[in-house]
């Protein structure tokens, strides 16, 4: 159909992922930057998925996105909404990049599960710094749902759109998301299952 795109089936084993990771890569609207997403069973209840999902800190962000090097909390919309910043270290010859990204969490009843839903914001507290690049969360989303009649497992879907900034051109951005989408649910599975 429209807007359905490339799709590919990888697989990822150990840790707190099942047999197979899925990801399909499509052209985003009106945009040089694809949509990437994934989705794997993970084998760790949605609850604790979650709990890893809302830690902030630099140390536990590393877990299962090794690249992340620092950030903080901006700003507390309301109980379920927040402003953050994170950085994640220069890979050579690109400099550091760092983003803003505004992170609300909706129960979903009706599909059921939980959503984190990202999105890049500016904010006053954290202008663009000439030492980094700042990259832009344009559409994103992690998707937590339980699997029914298998109490302790996750169905984990995120999709992810991103805009670099700066030289790195847009086809090698989605190459290294699409690439890296496997290995994203395998170190979250692996993360949440040693919380």
């Amino acid at each position: 159909g429209r807007g359905r795109g490339r799709g590919r089936e990888a697989q990822a084993r150990g840790g707190g992922v099942g047999d197979g990771v899925r990801v399909w890569r499509r052209k985003g609207e009106g945009s040089a930057y694809d949509e990437v997403r994934g989705n794997g069973i993970i084998r760790v209840p949605p609850e604790d998925v979650i709990a890893l999902l809302r830690r902030g800190d630099a140390e536990t962000i590393r877990t299962y996105n090794p690249m992340y090097d620092s950030g903080h909390d901006l700003e507390q919309l309301d109980q379920y909404t927040k402003v953050s910043y994170g950085s994640v270290r220069a890979i050579f010859p690109f400099k550091p990049r760092d983003t803003v990204t505004r992170v609300a969490e909706r129960n979903l009843p009706t599909v059921g599960g939980t959503a984190l839903i990202l999105h890049a914001v500016d904010h006053p507290a954290m202008p663009p710094r000439s030492d980094y690049v700042r990259a832009k969360i344009l559409r994103g989303m992690h998707l937590v749902q339980p699997v029914a009649n298998q109490p302790g497992v996750t169905n984990f879907t995120f999709t992810q759109q991103v805009n670099a900034g700066g030289i790195i051109p847009a086809w090698l951005m989605n190459t290294l998301i699409a690439q890296d989408a496997v290995t994203f649910v395998h170190r979250l599975g692996e993360a949440a299952s040693e919380q």
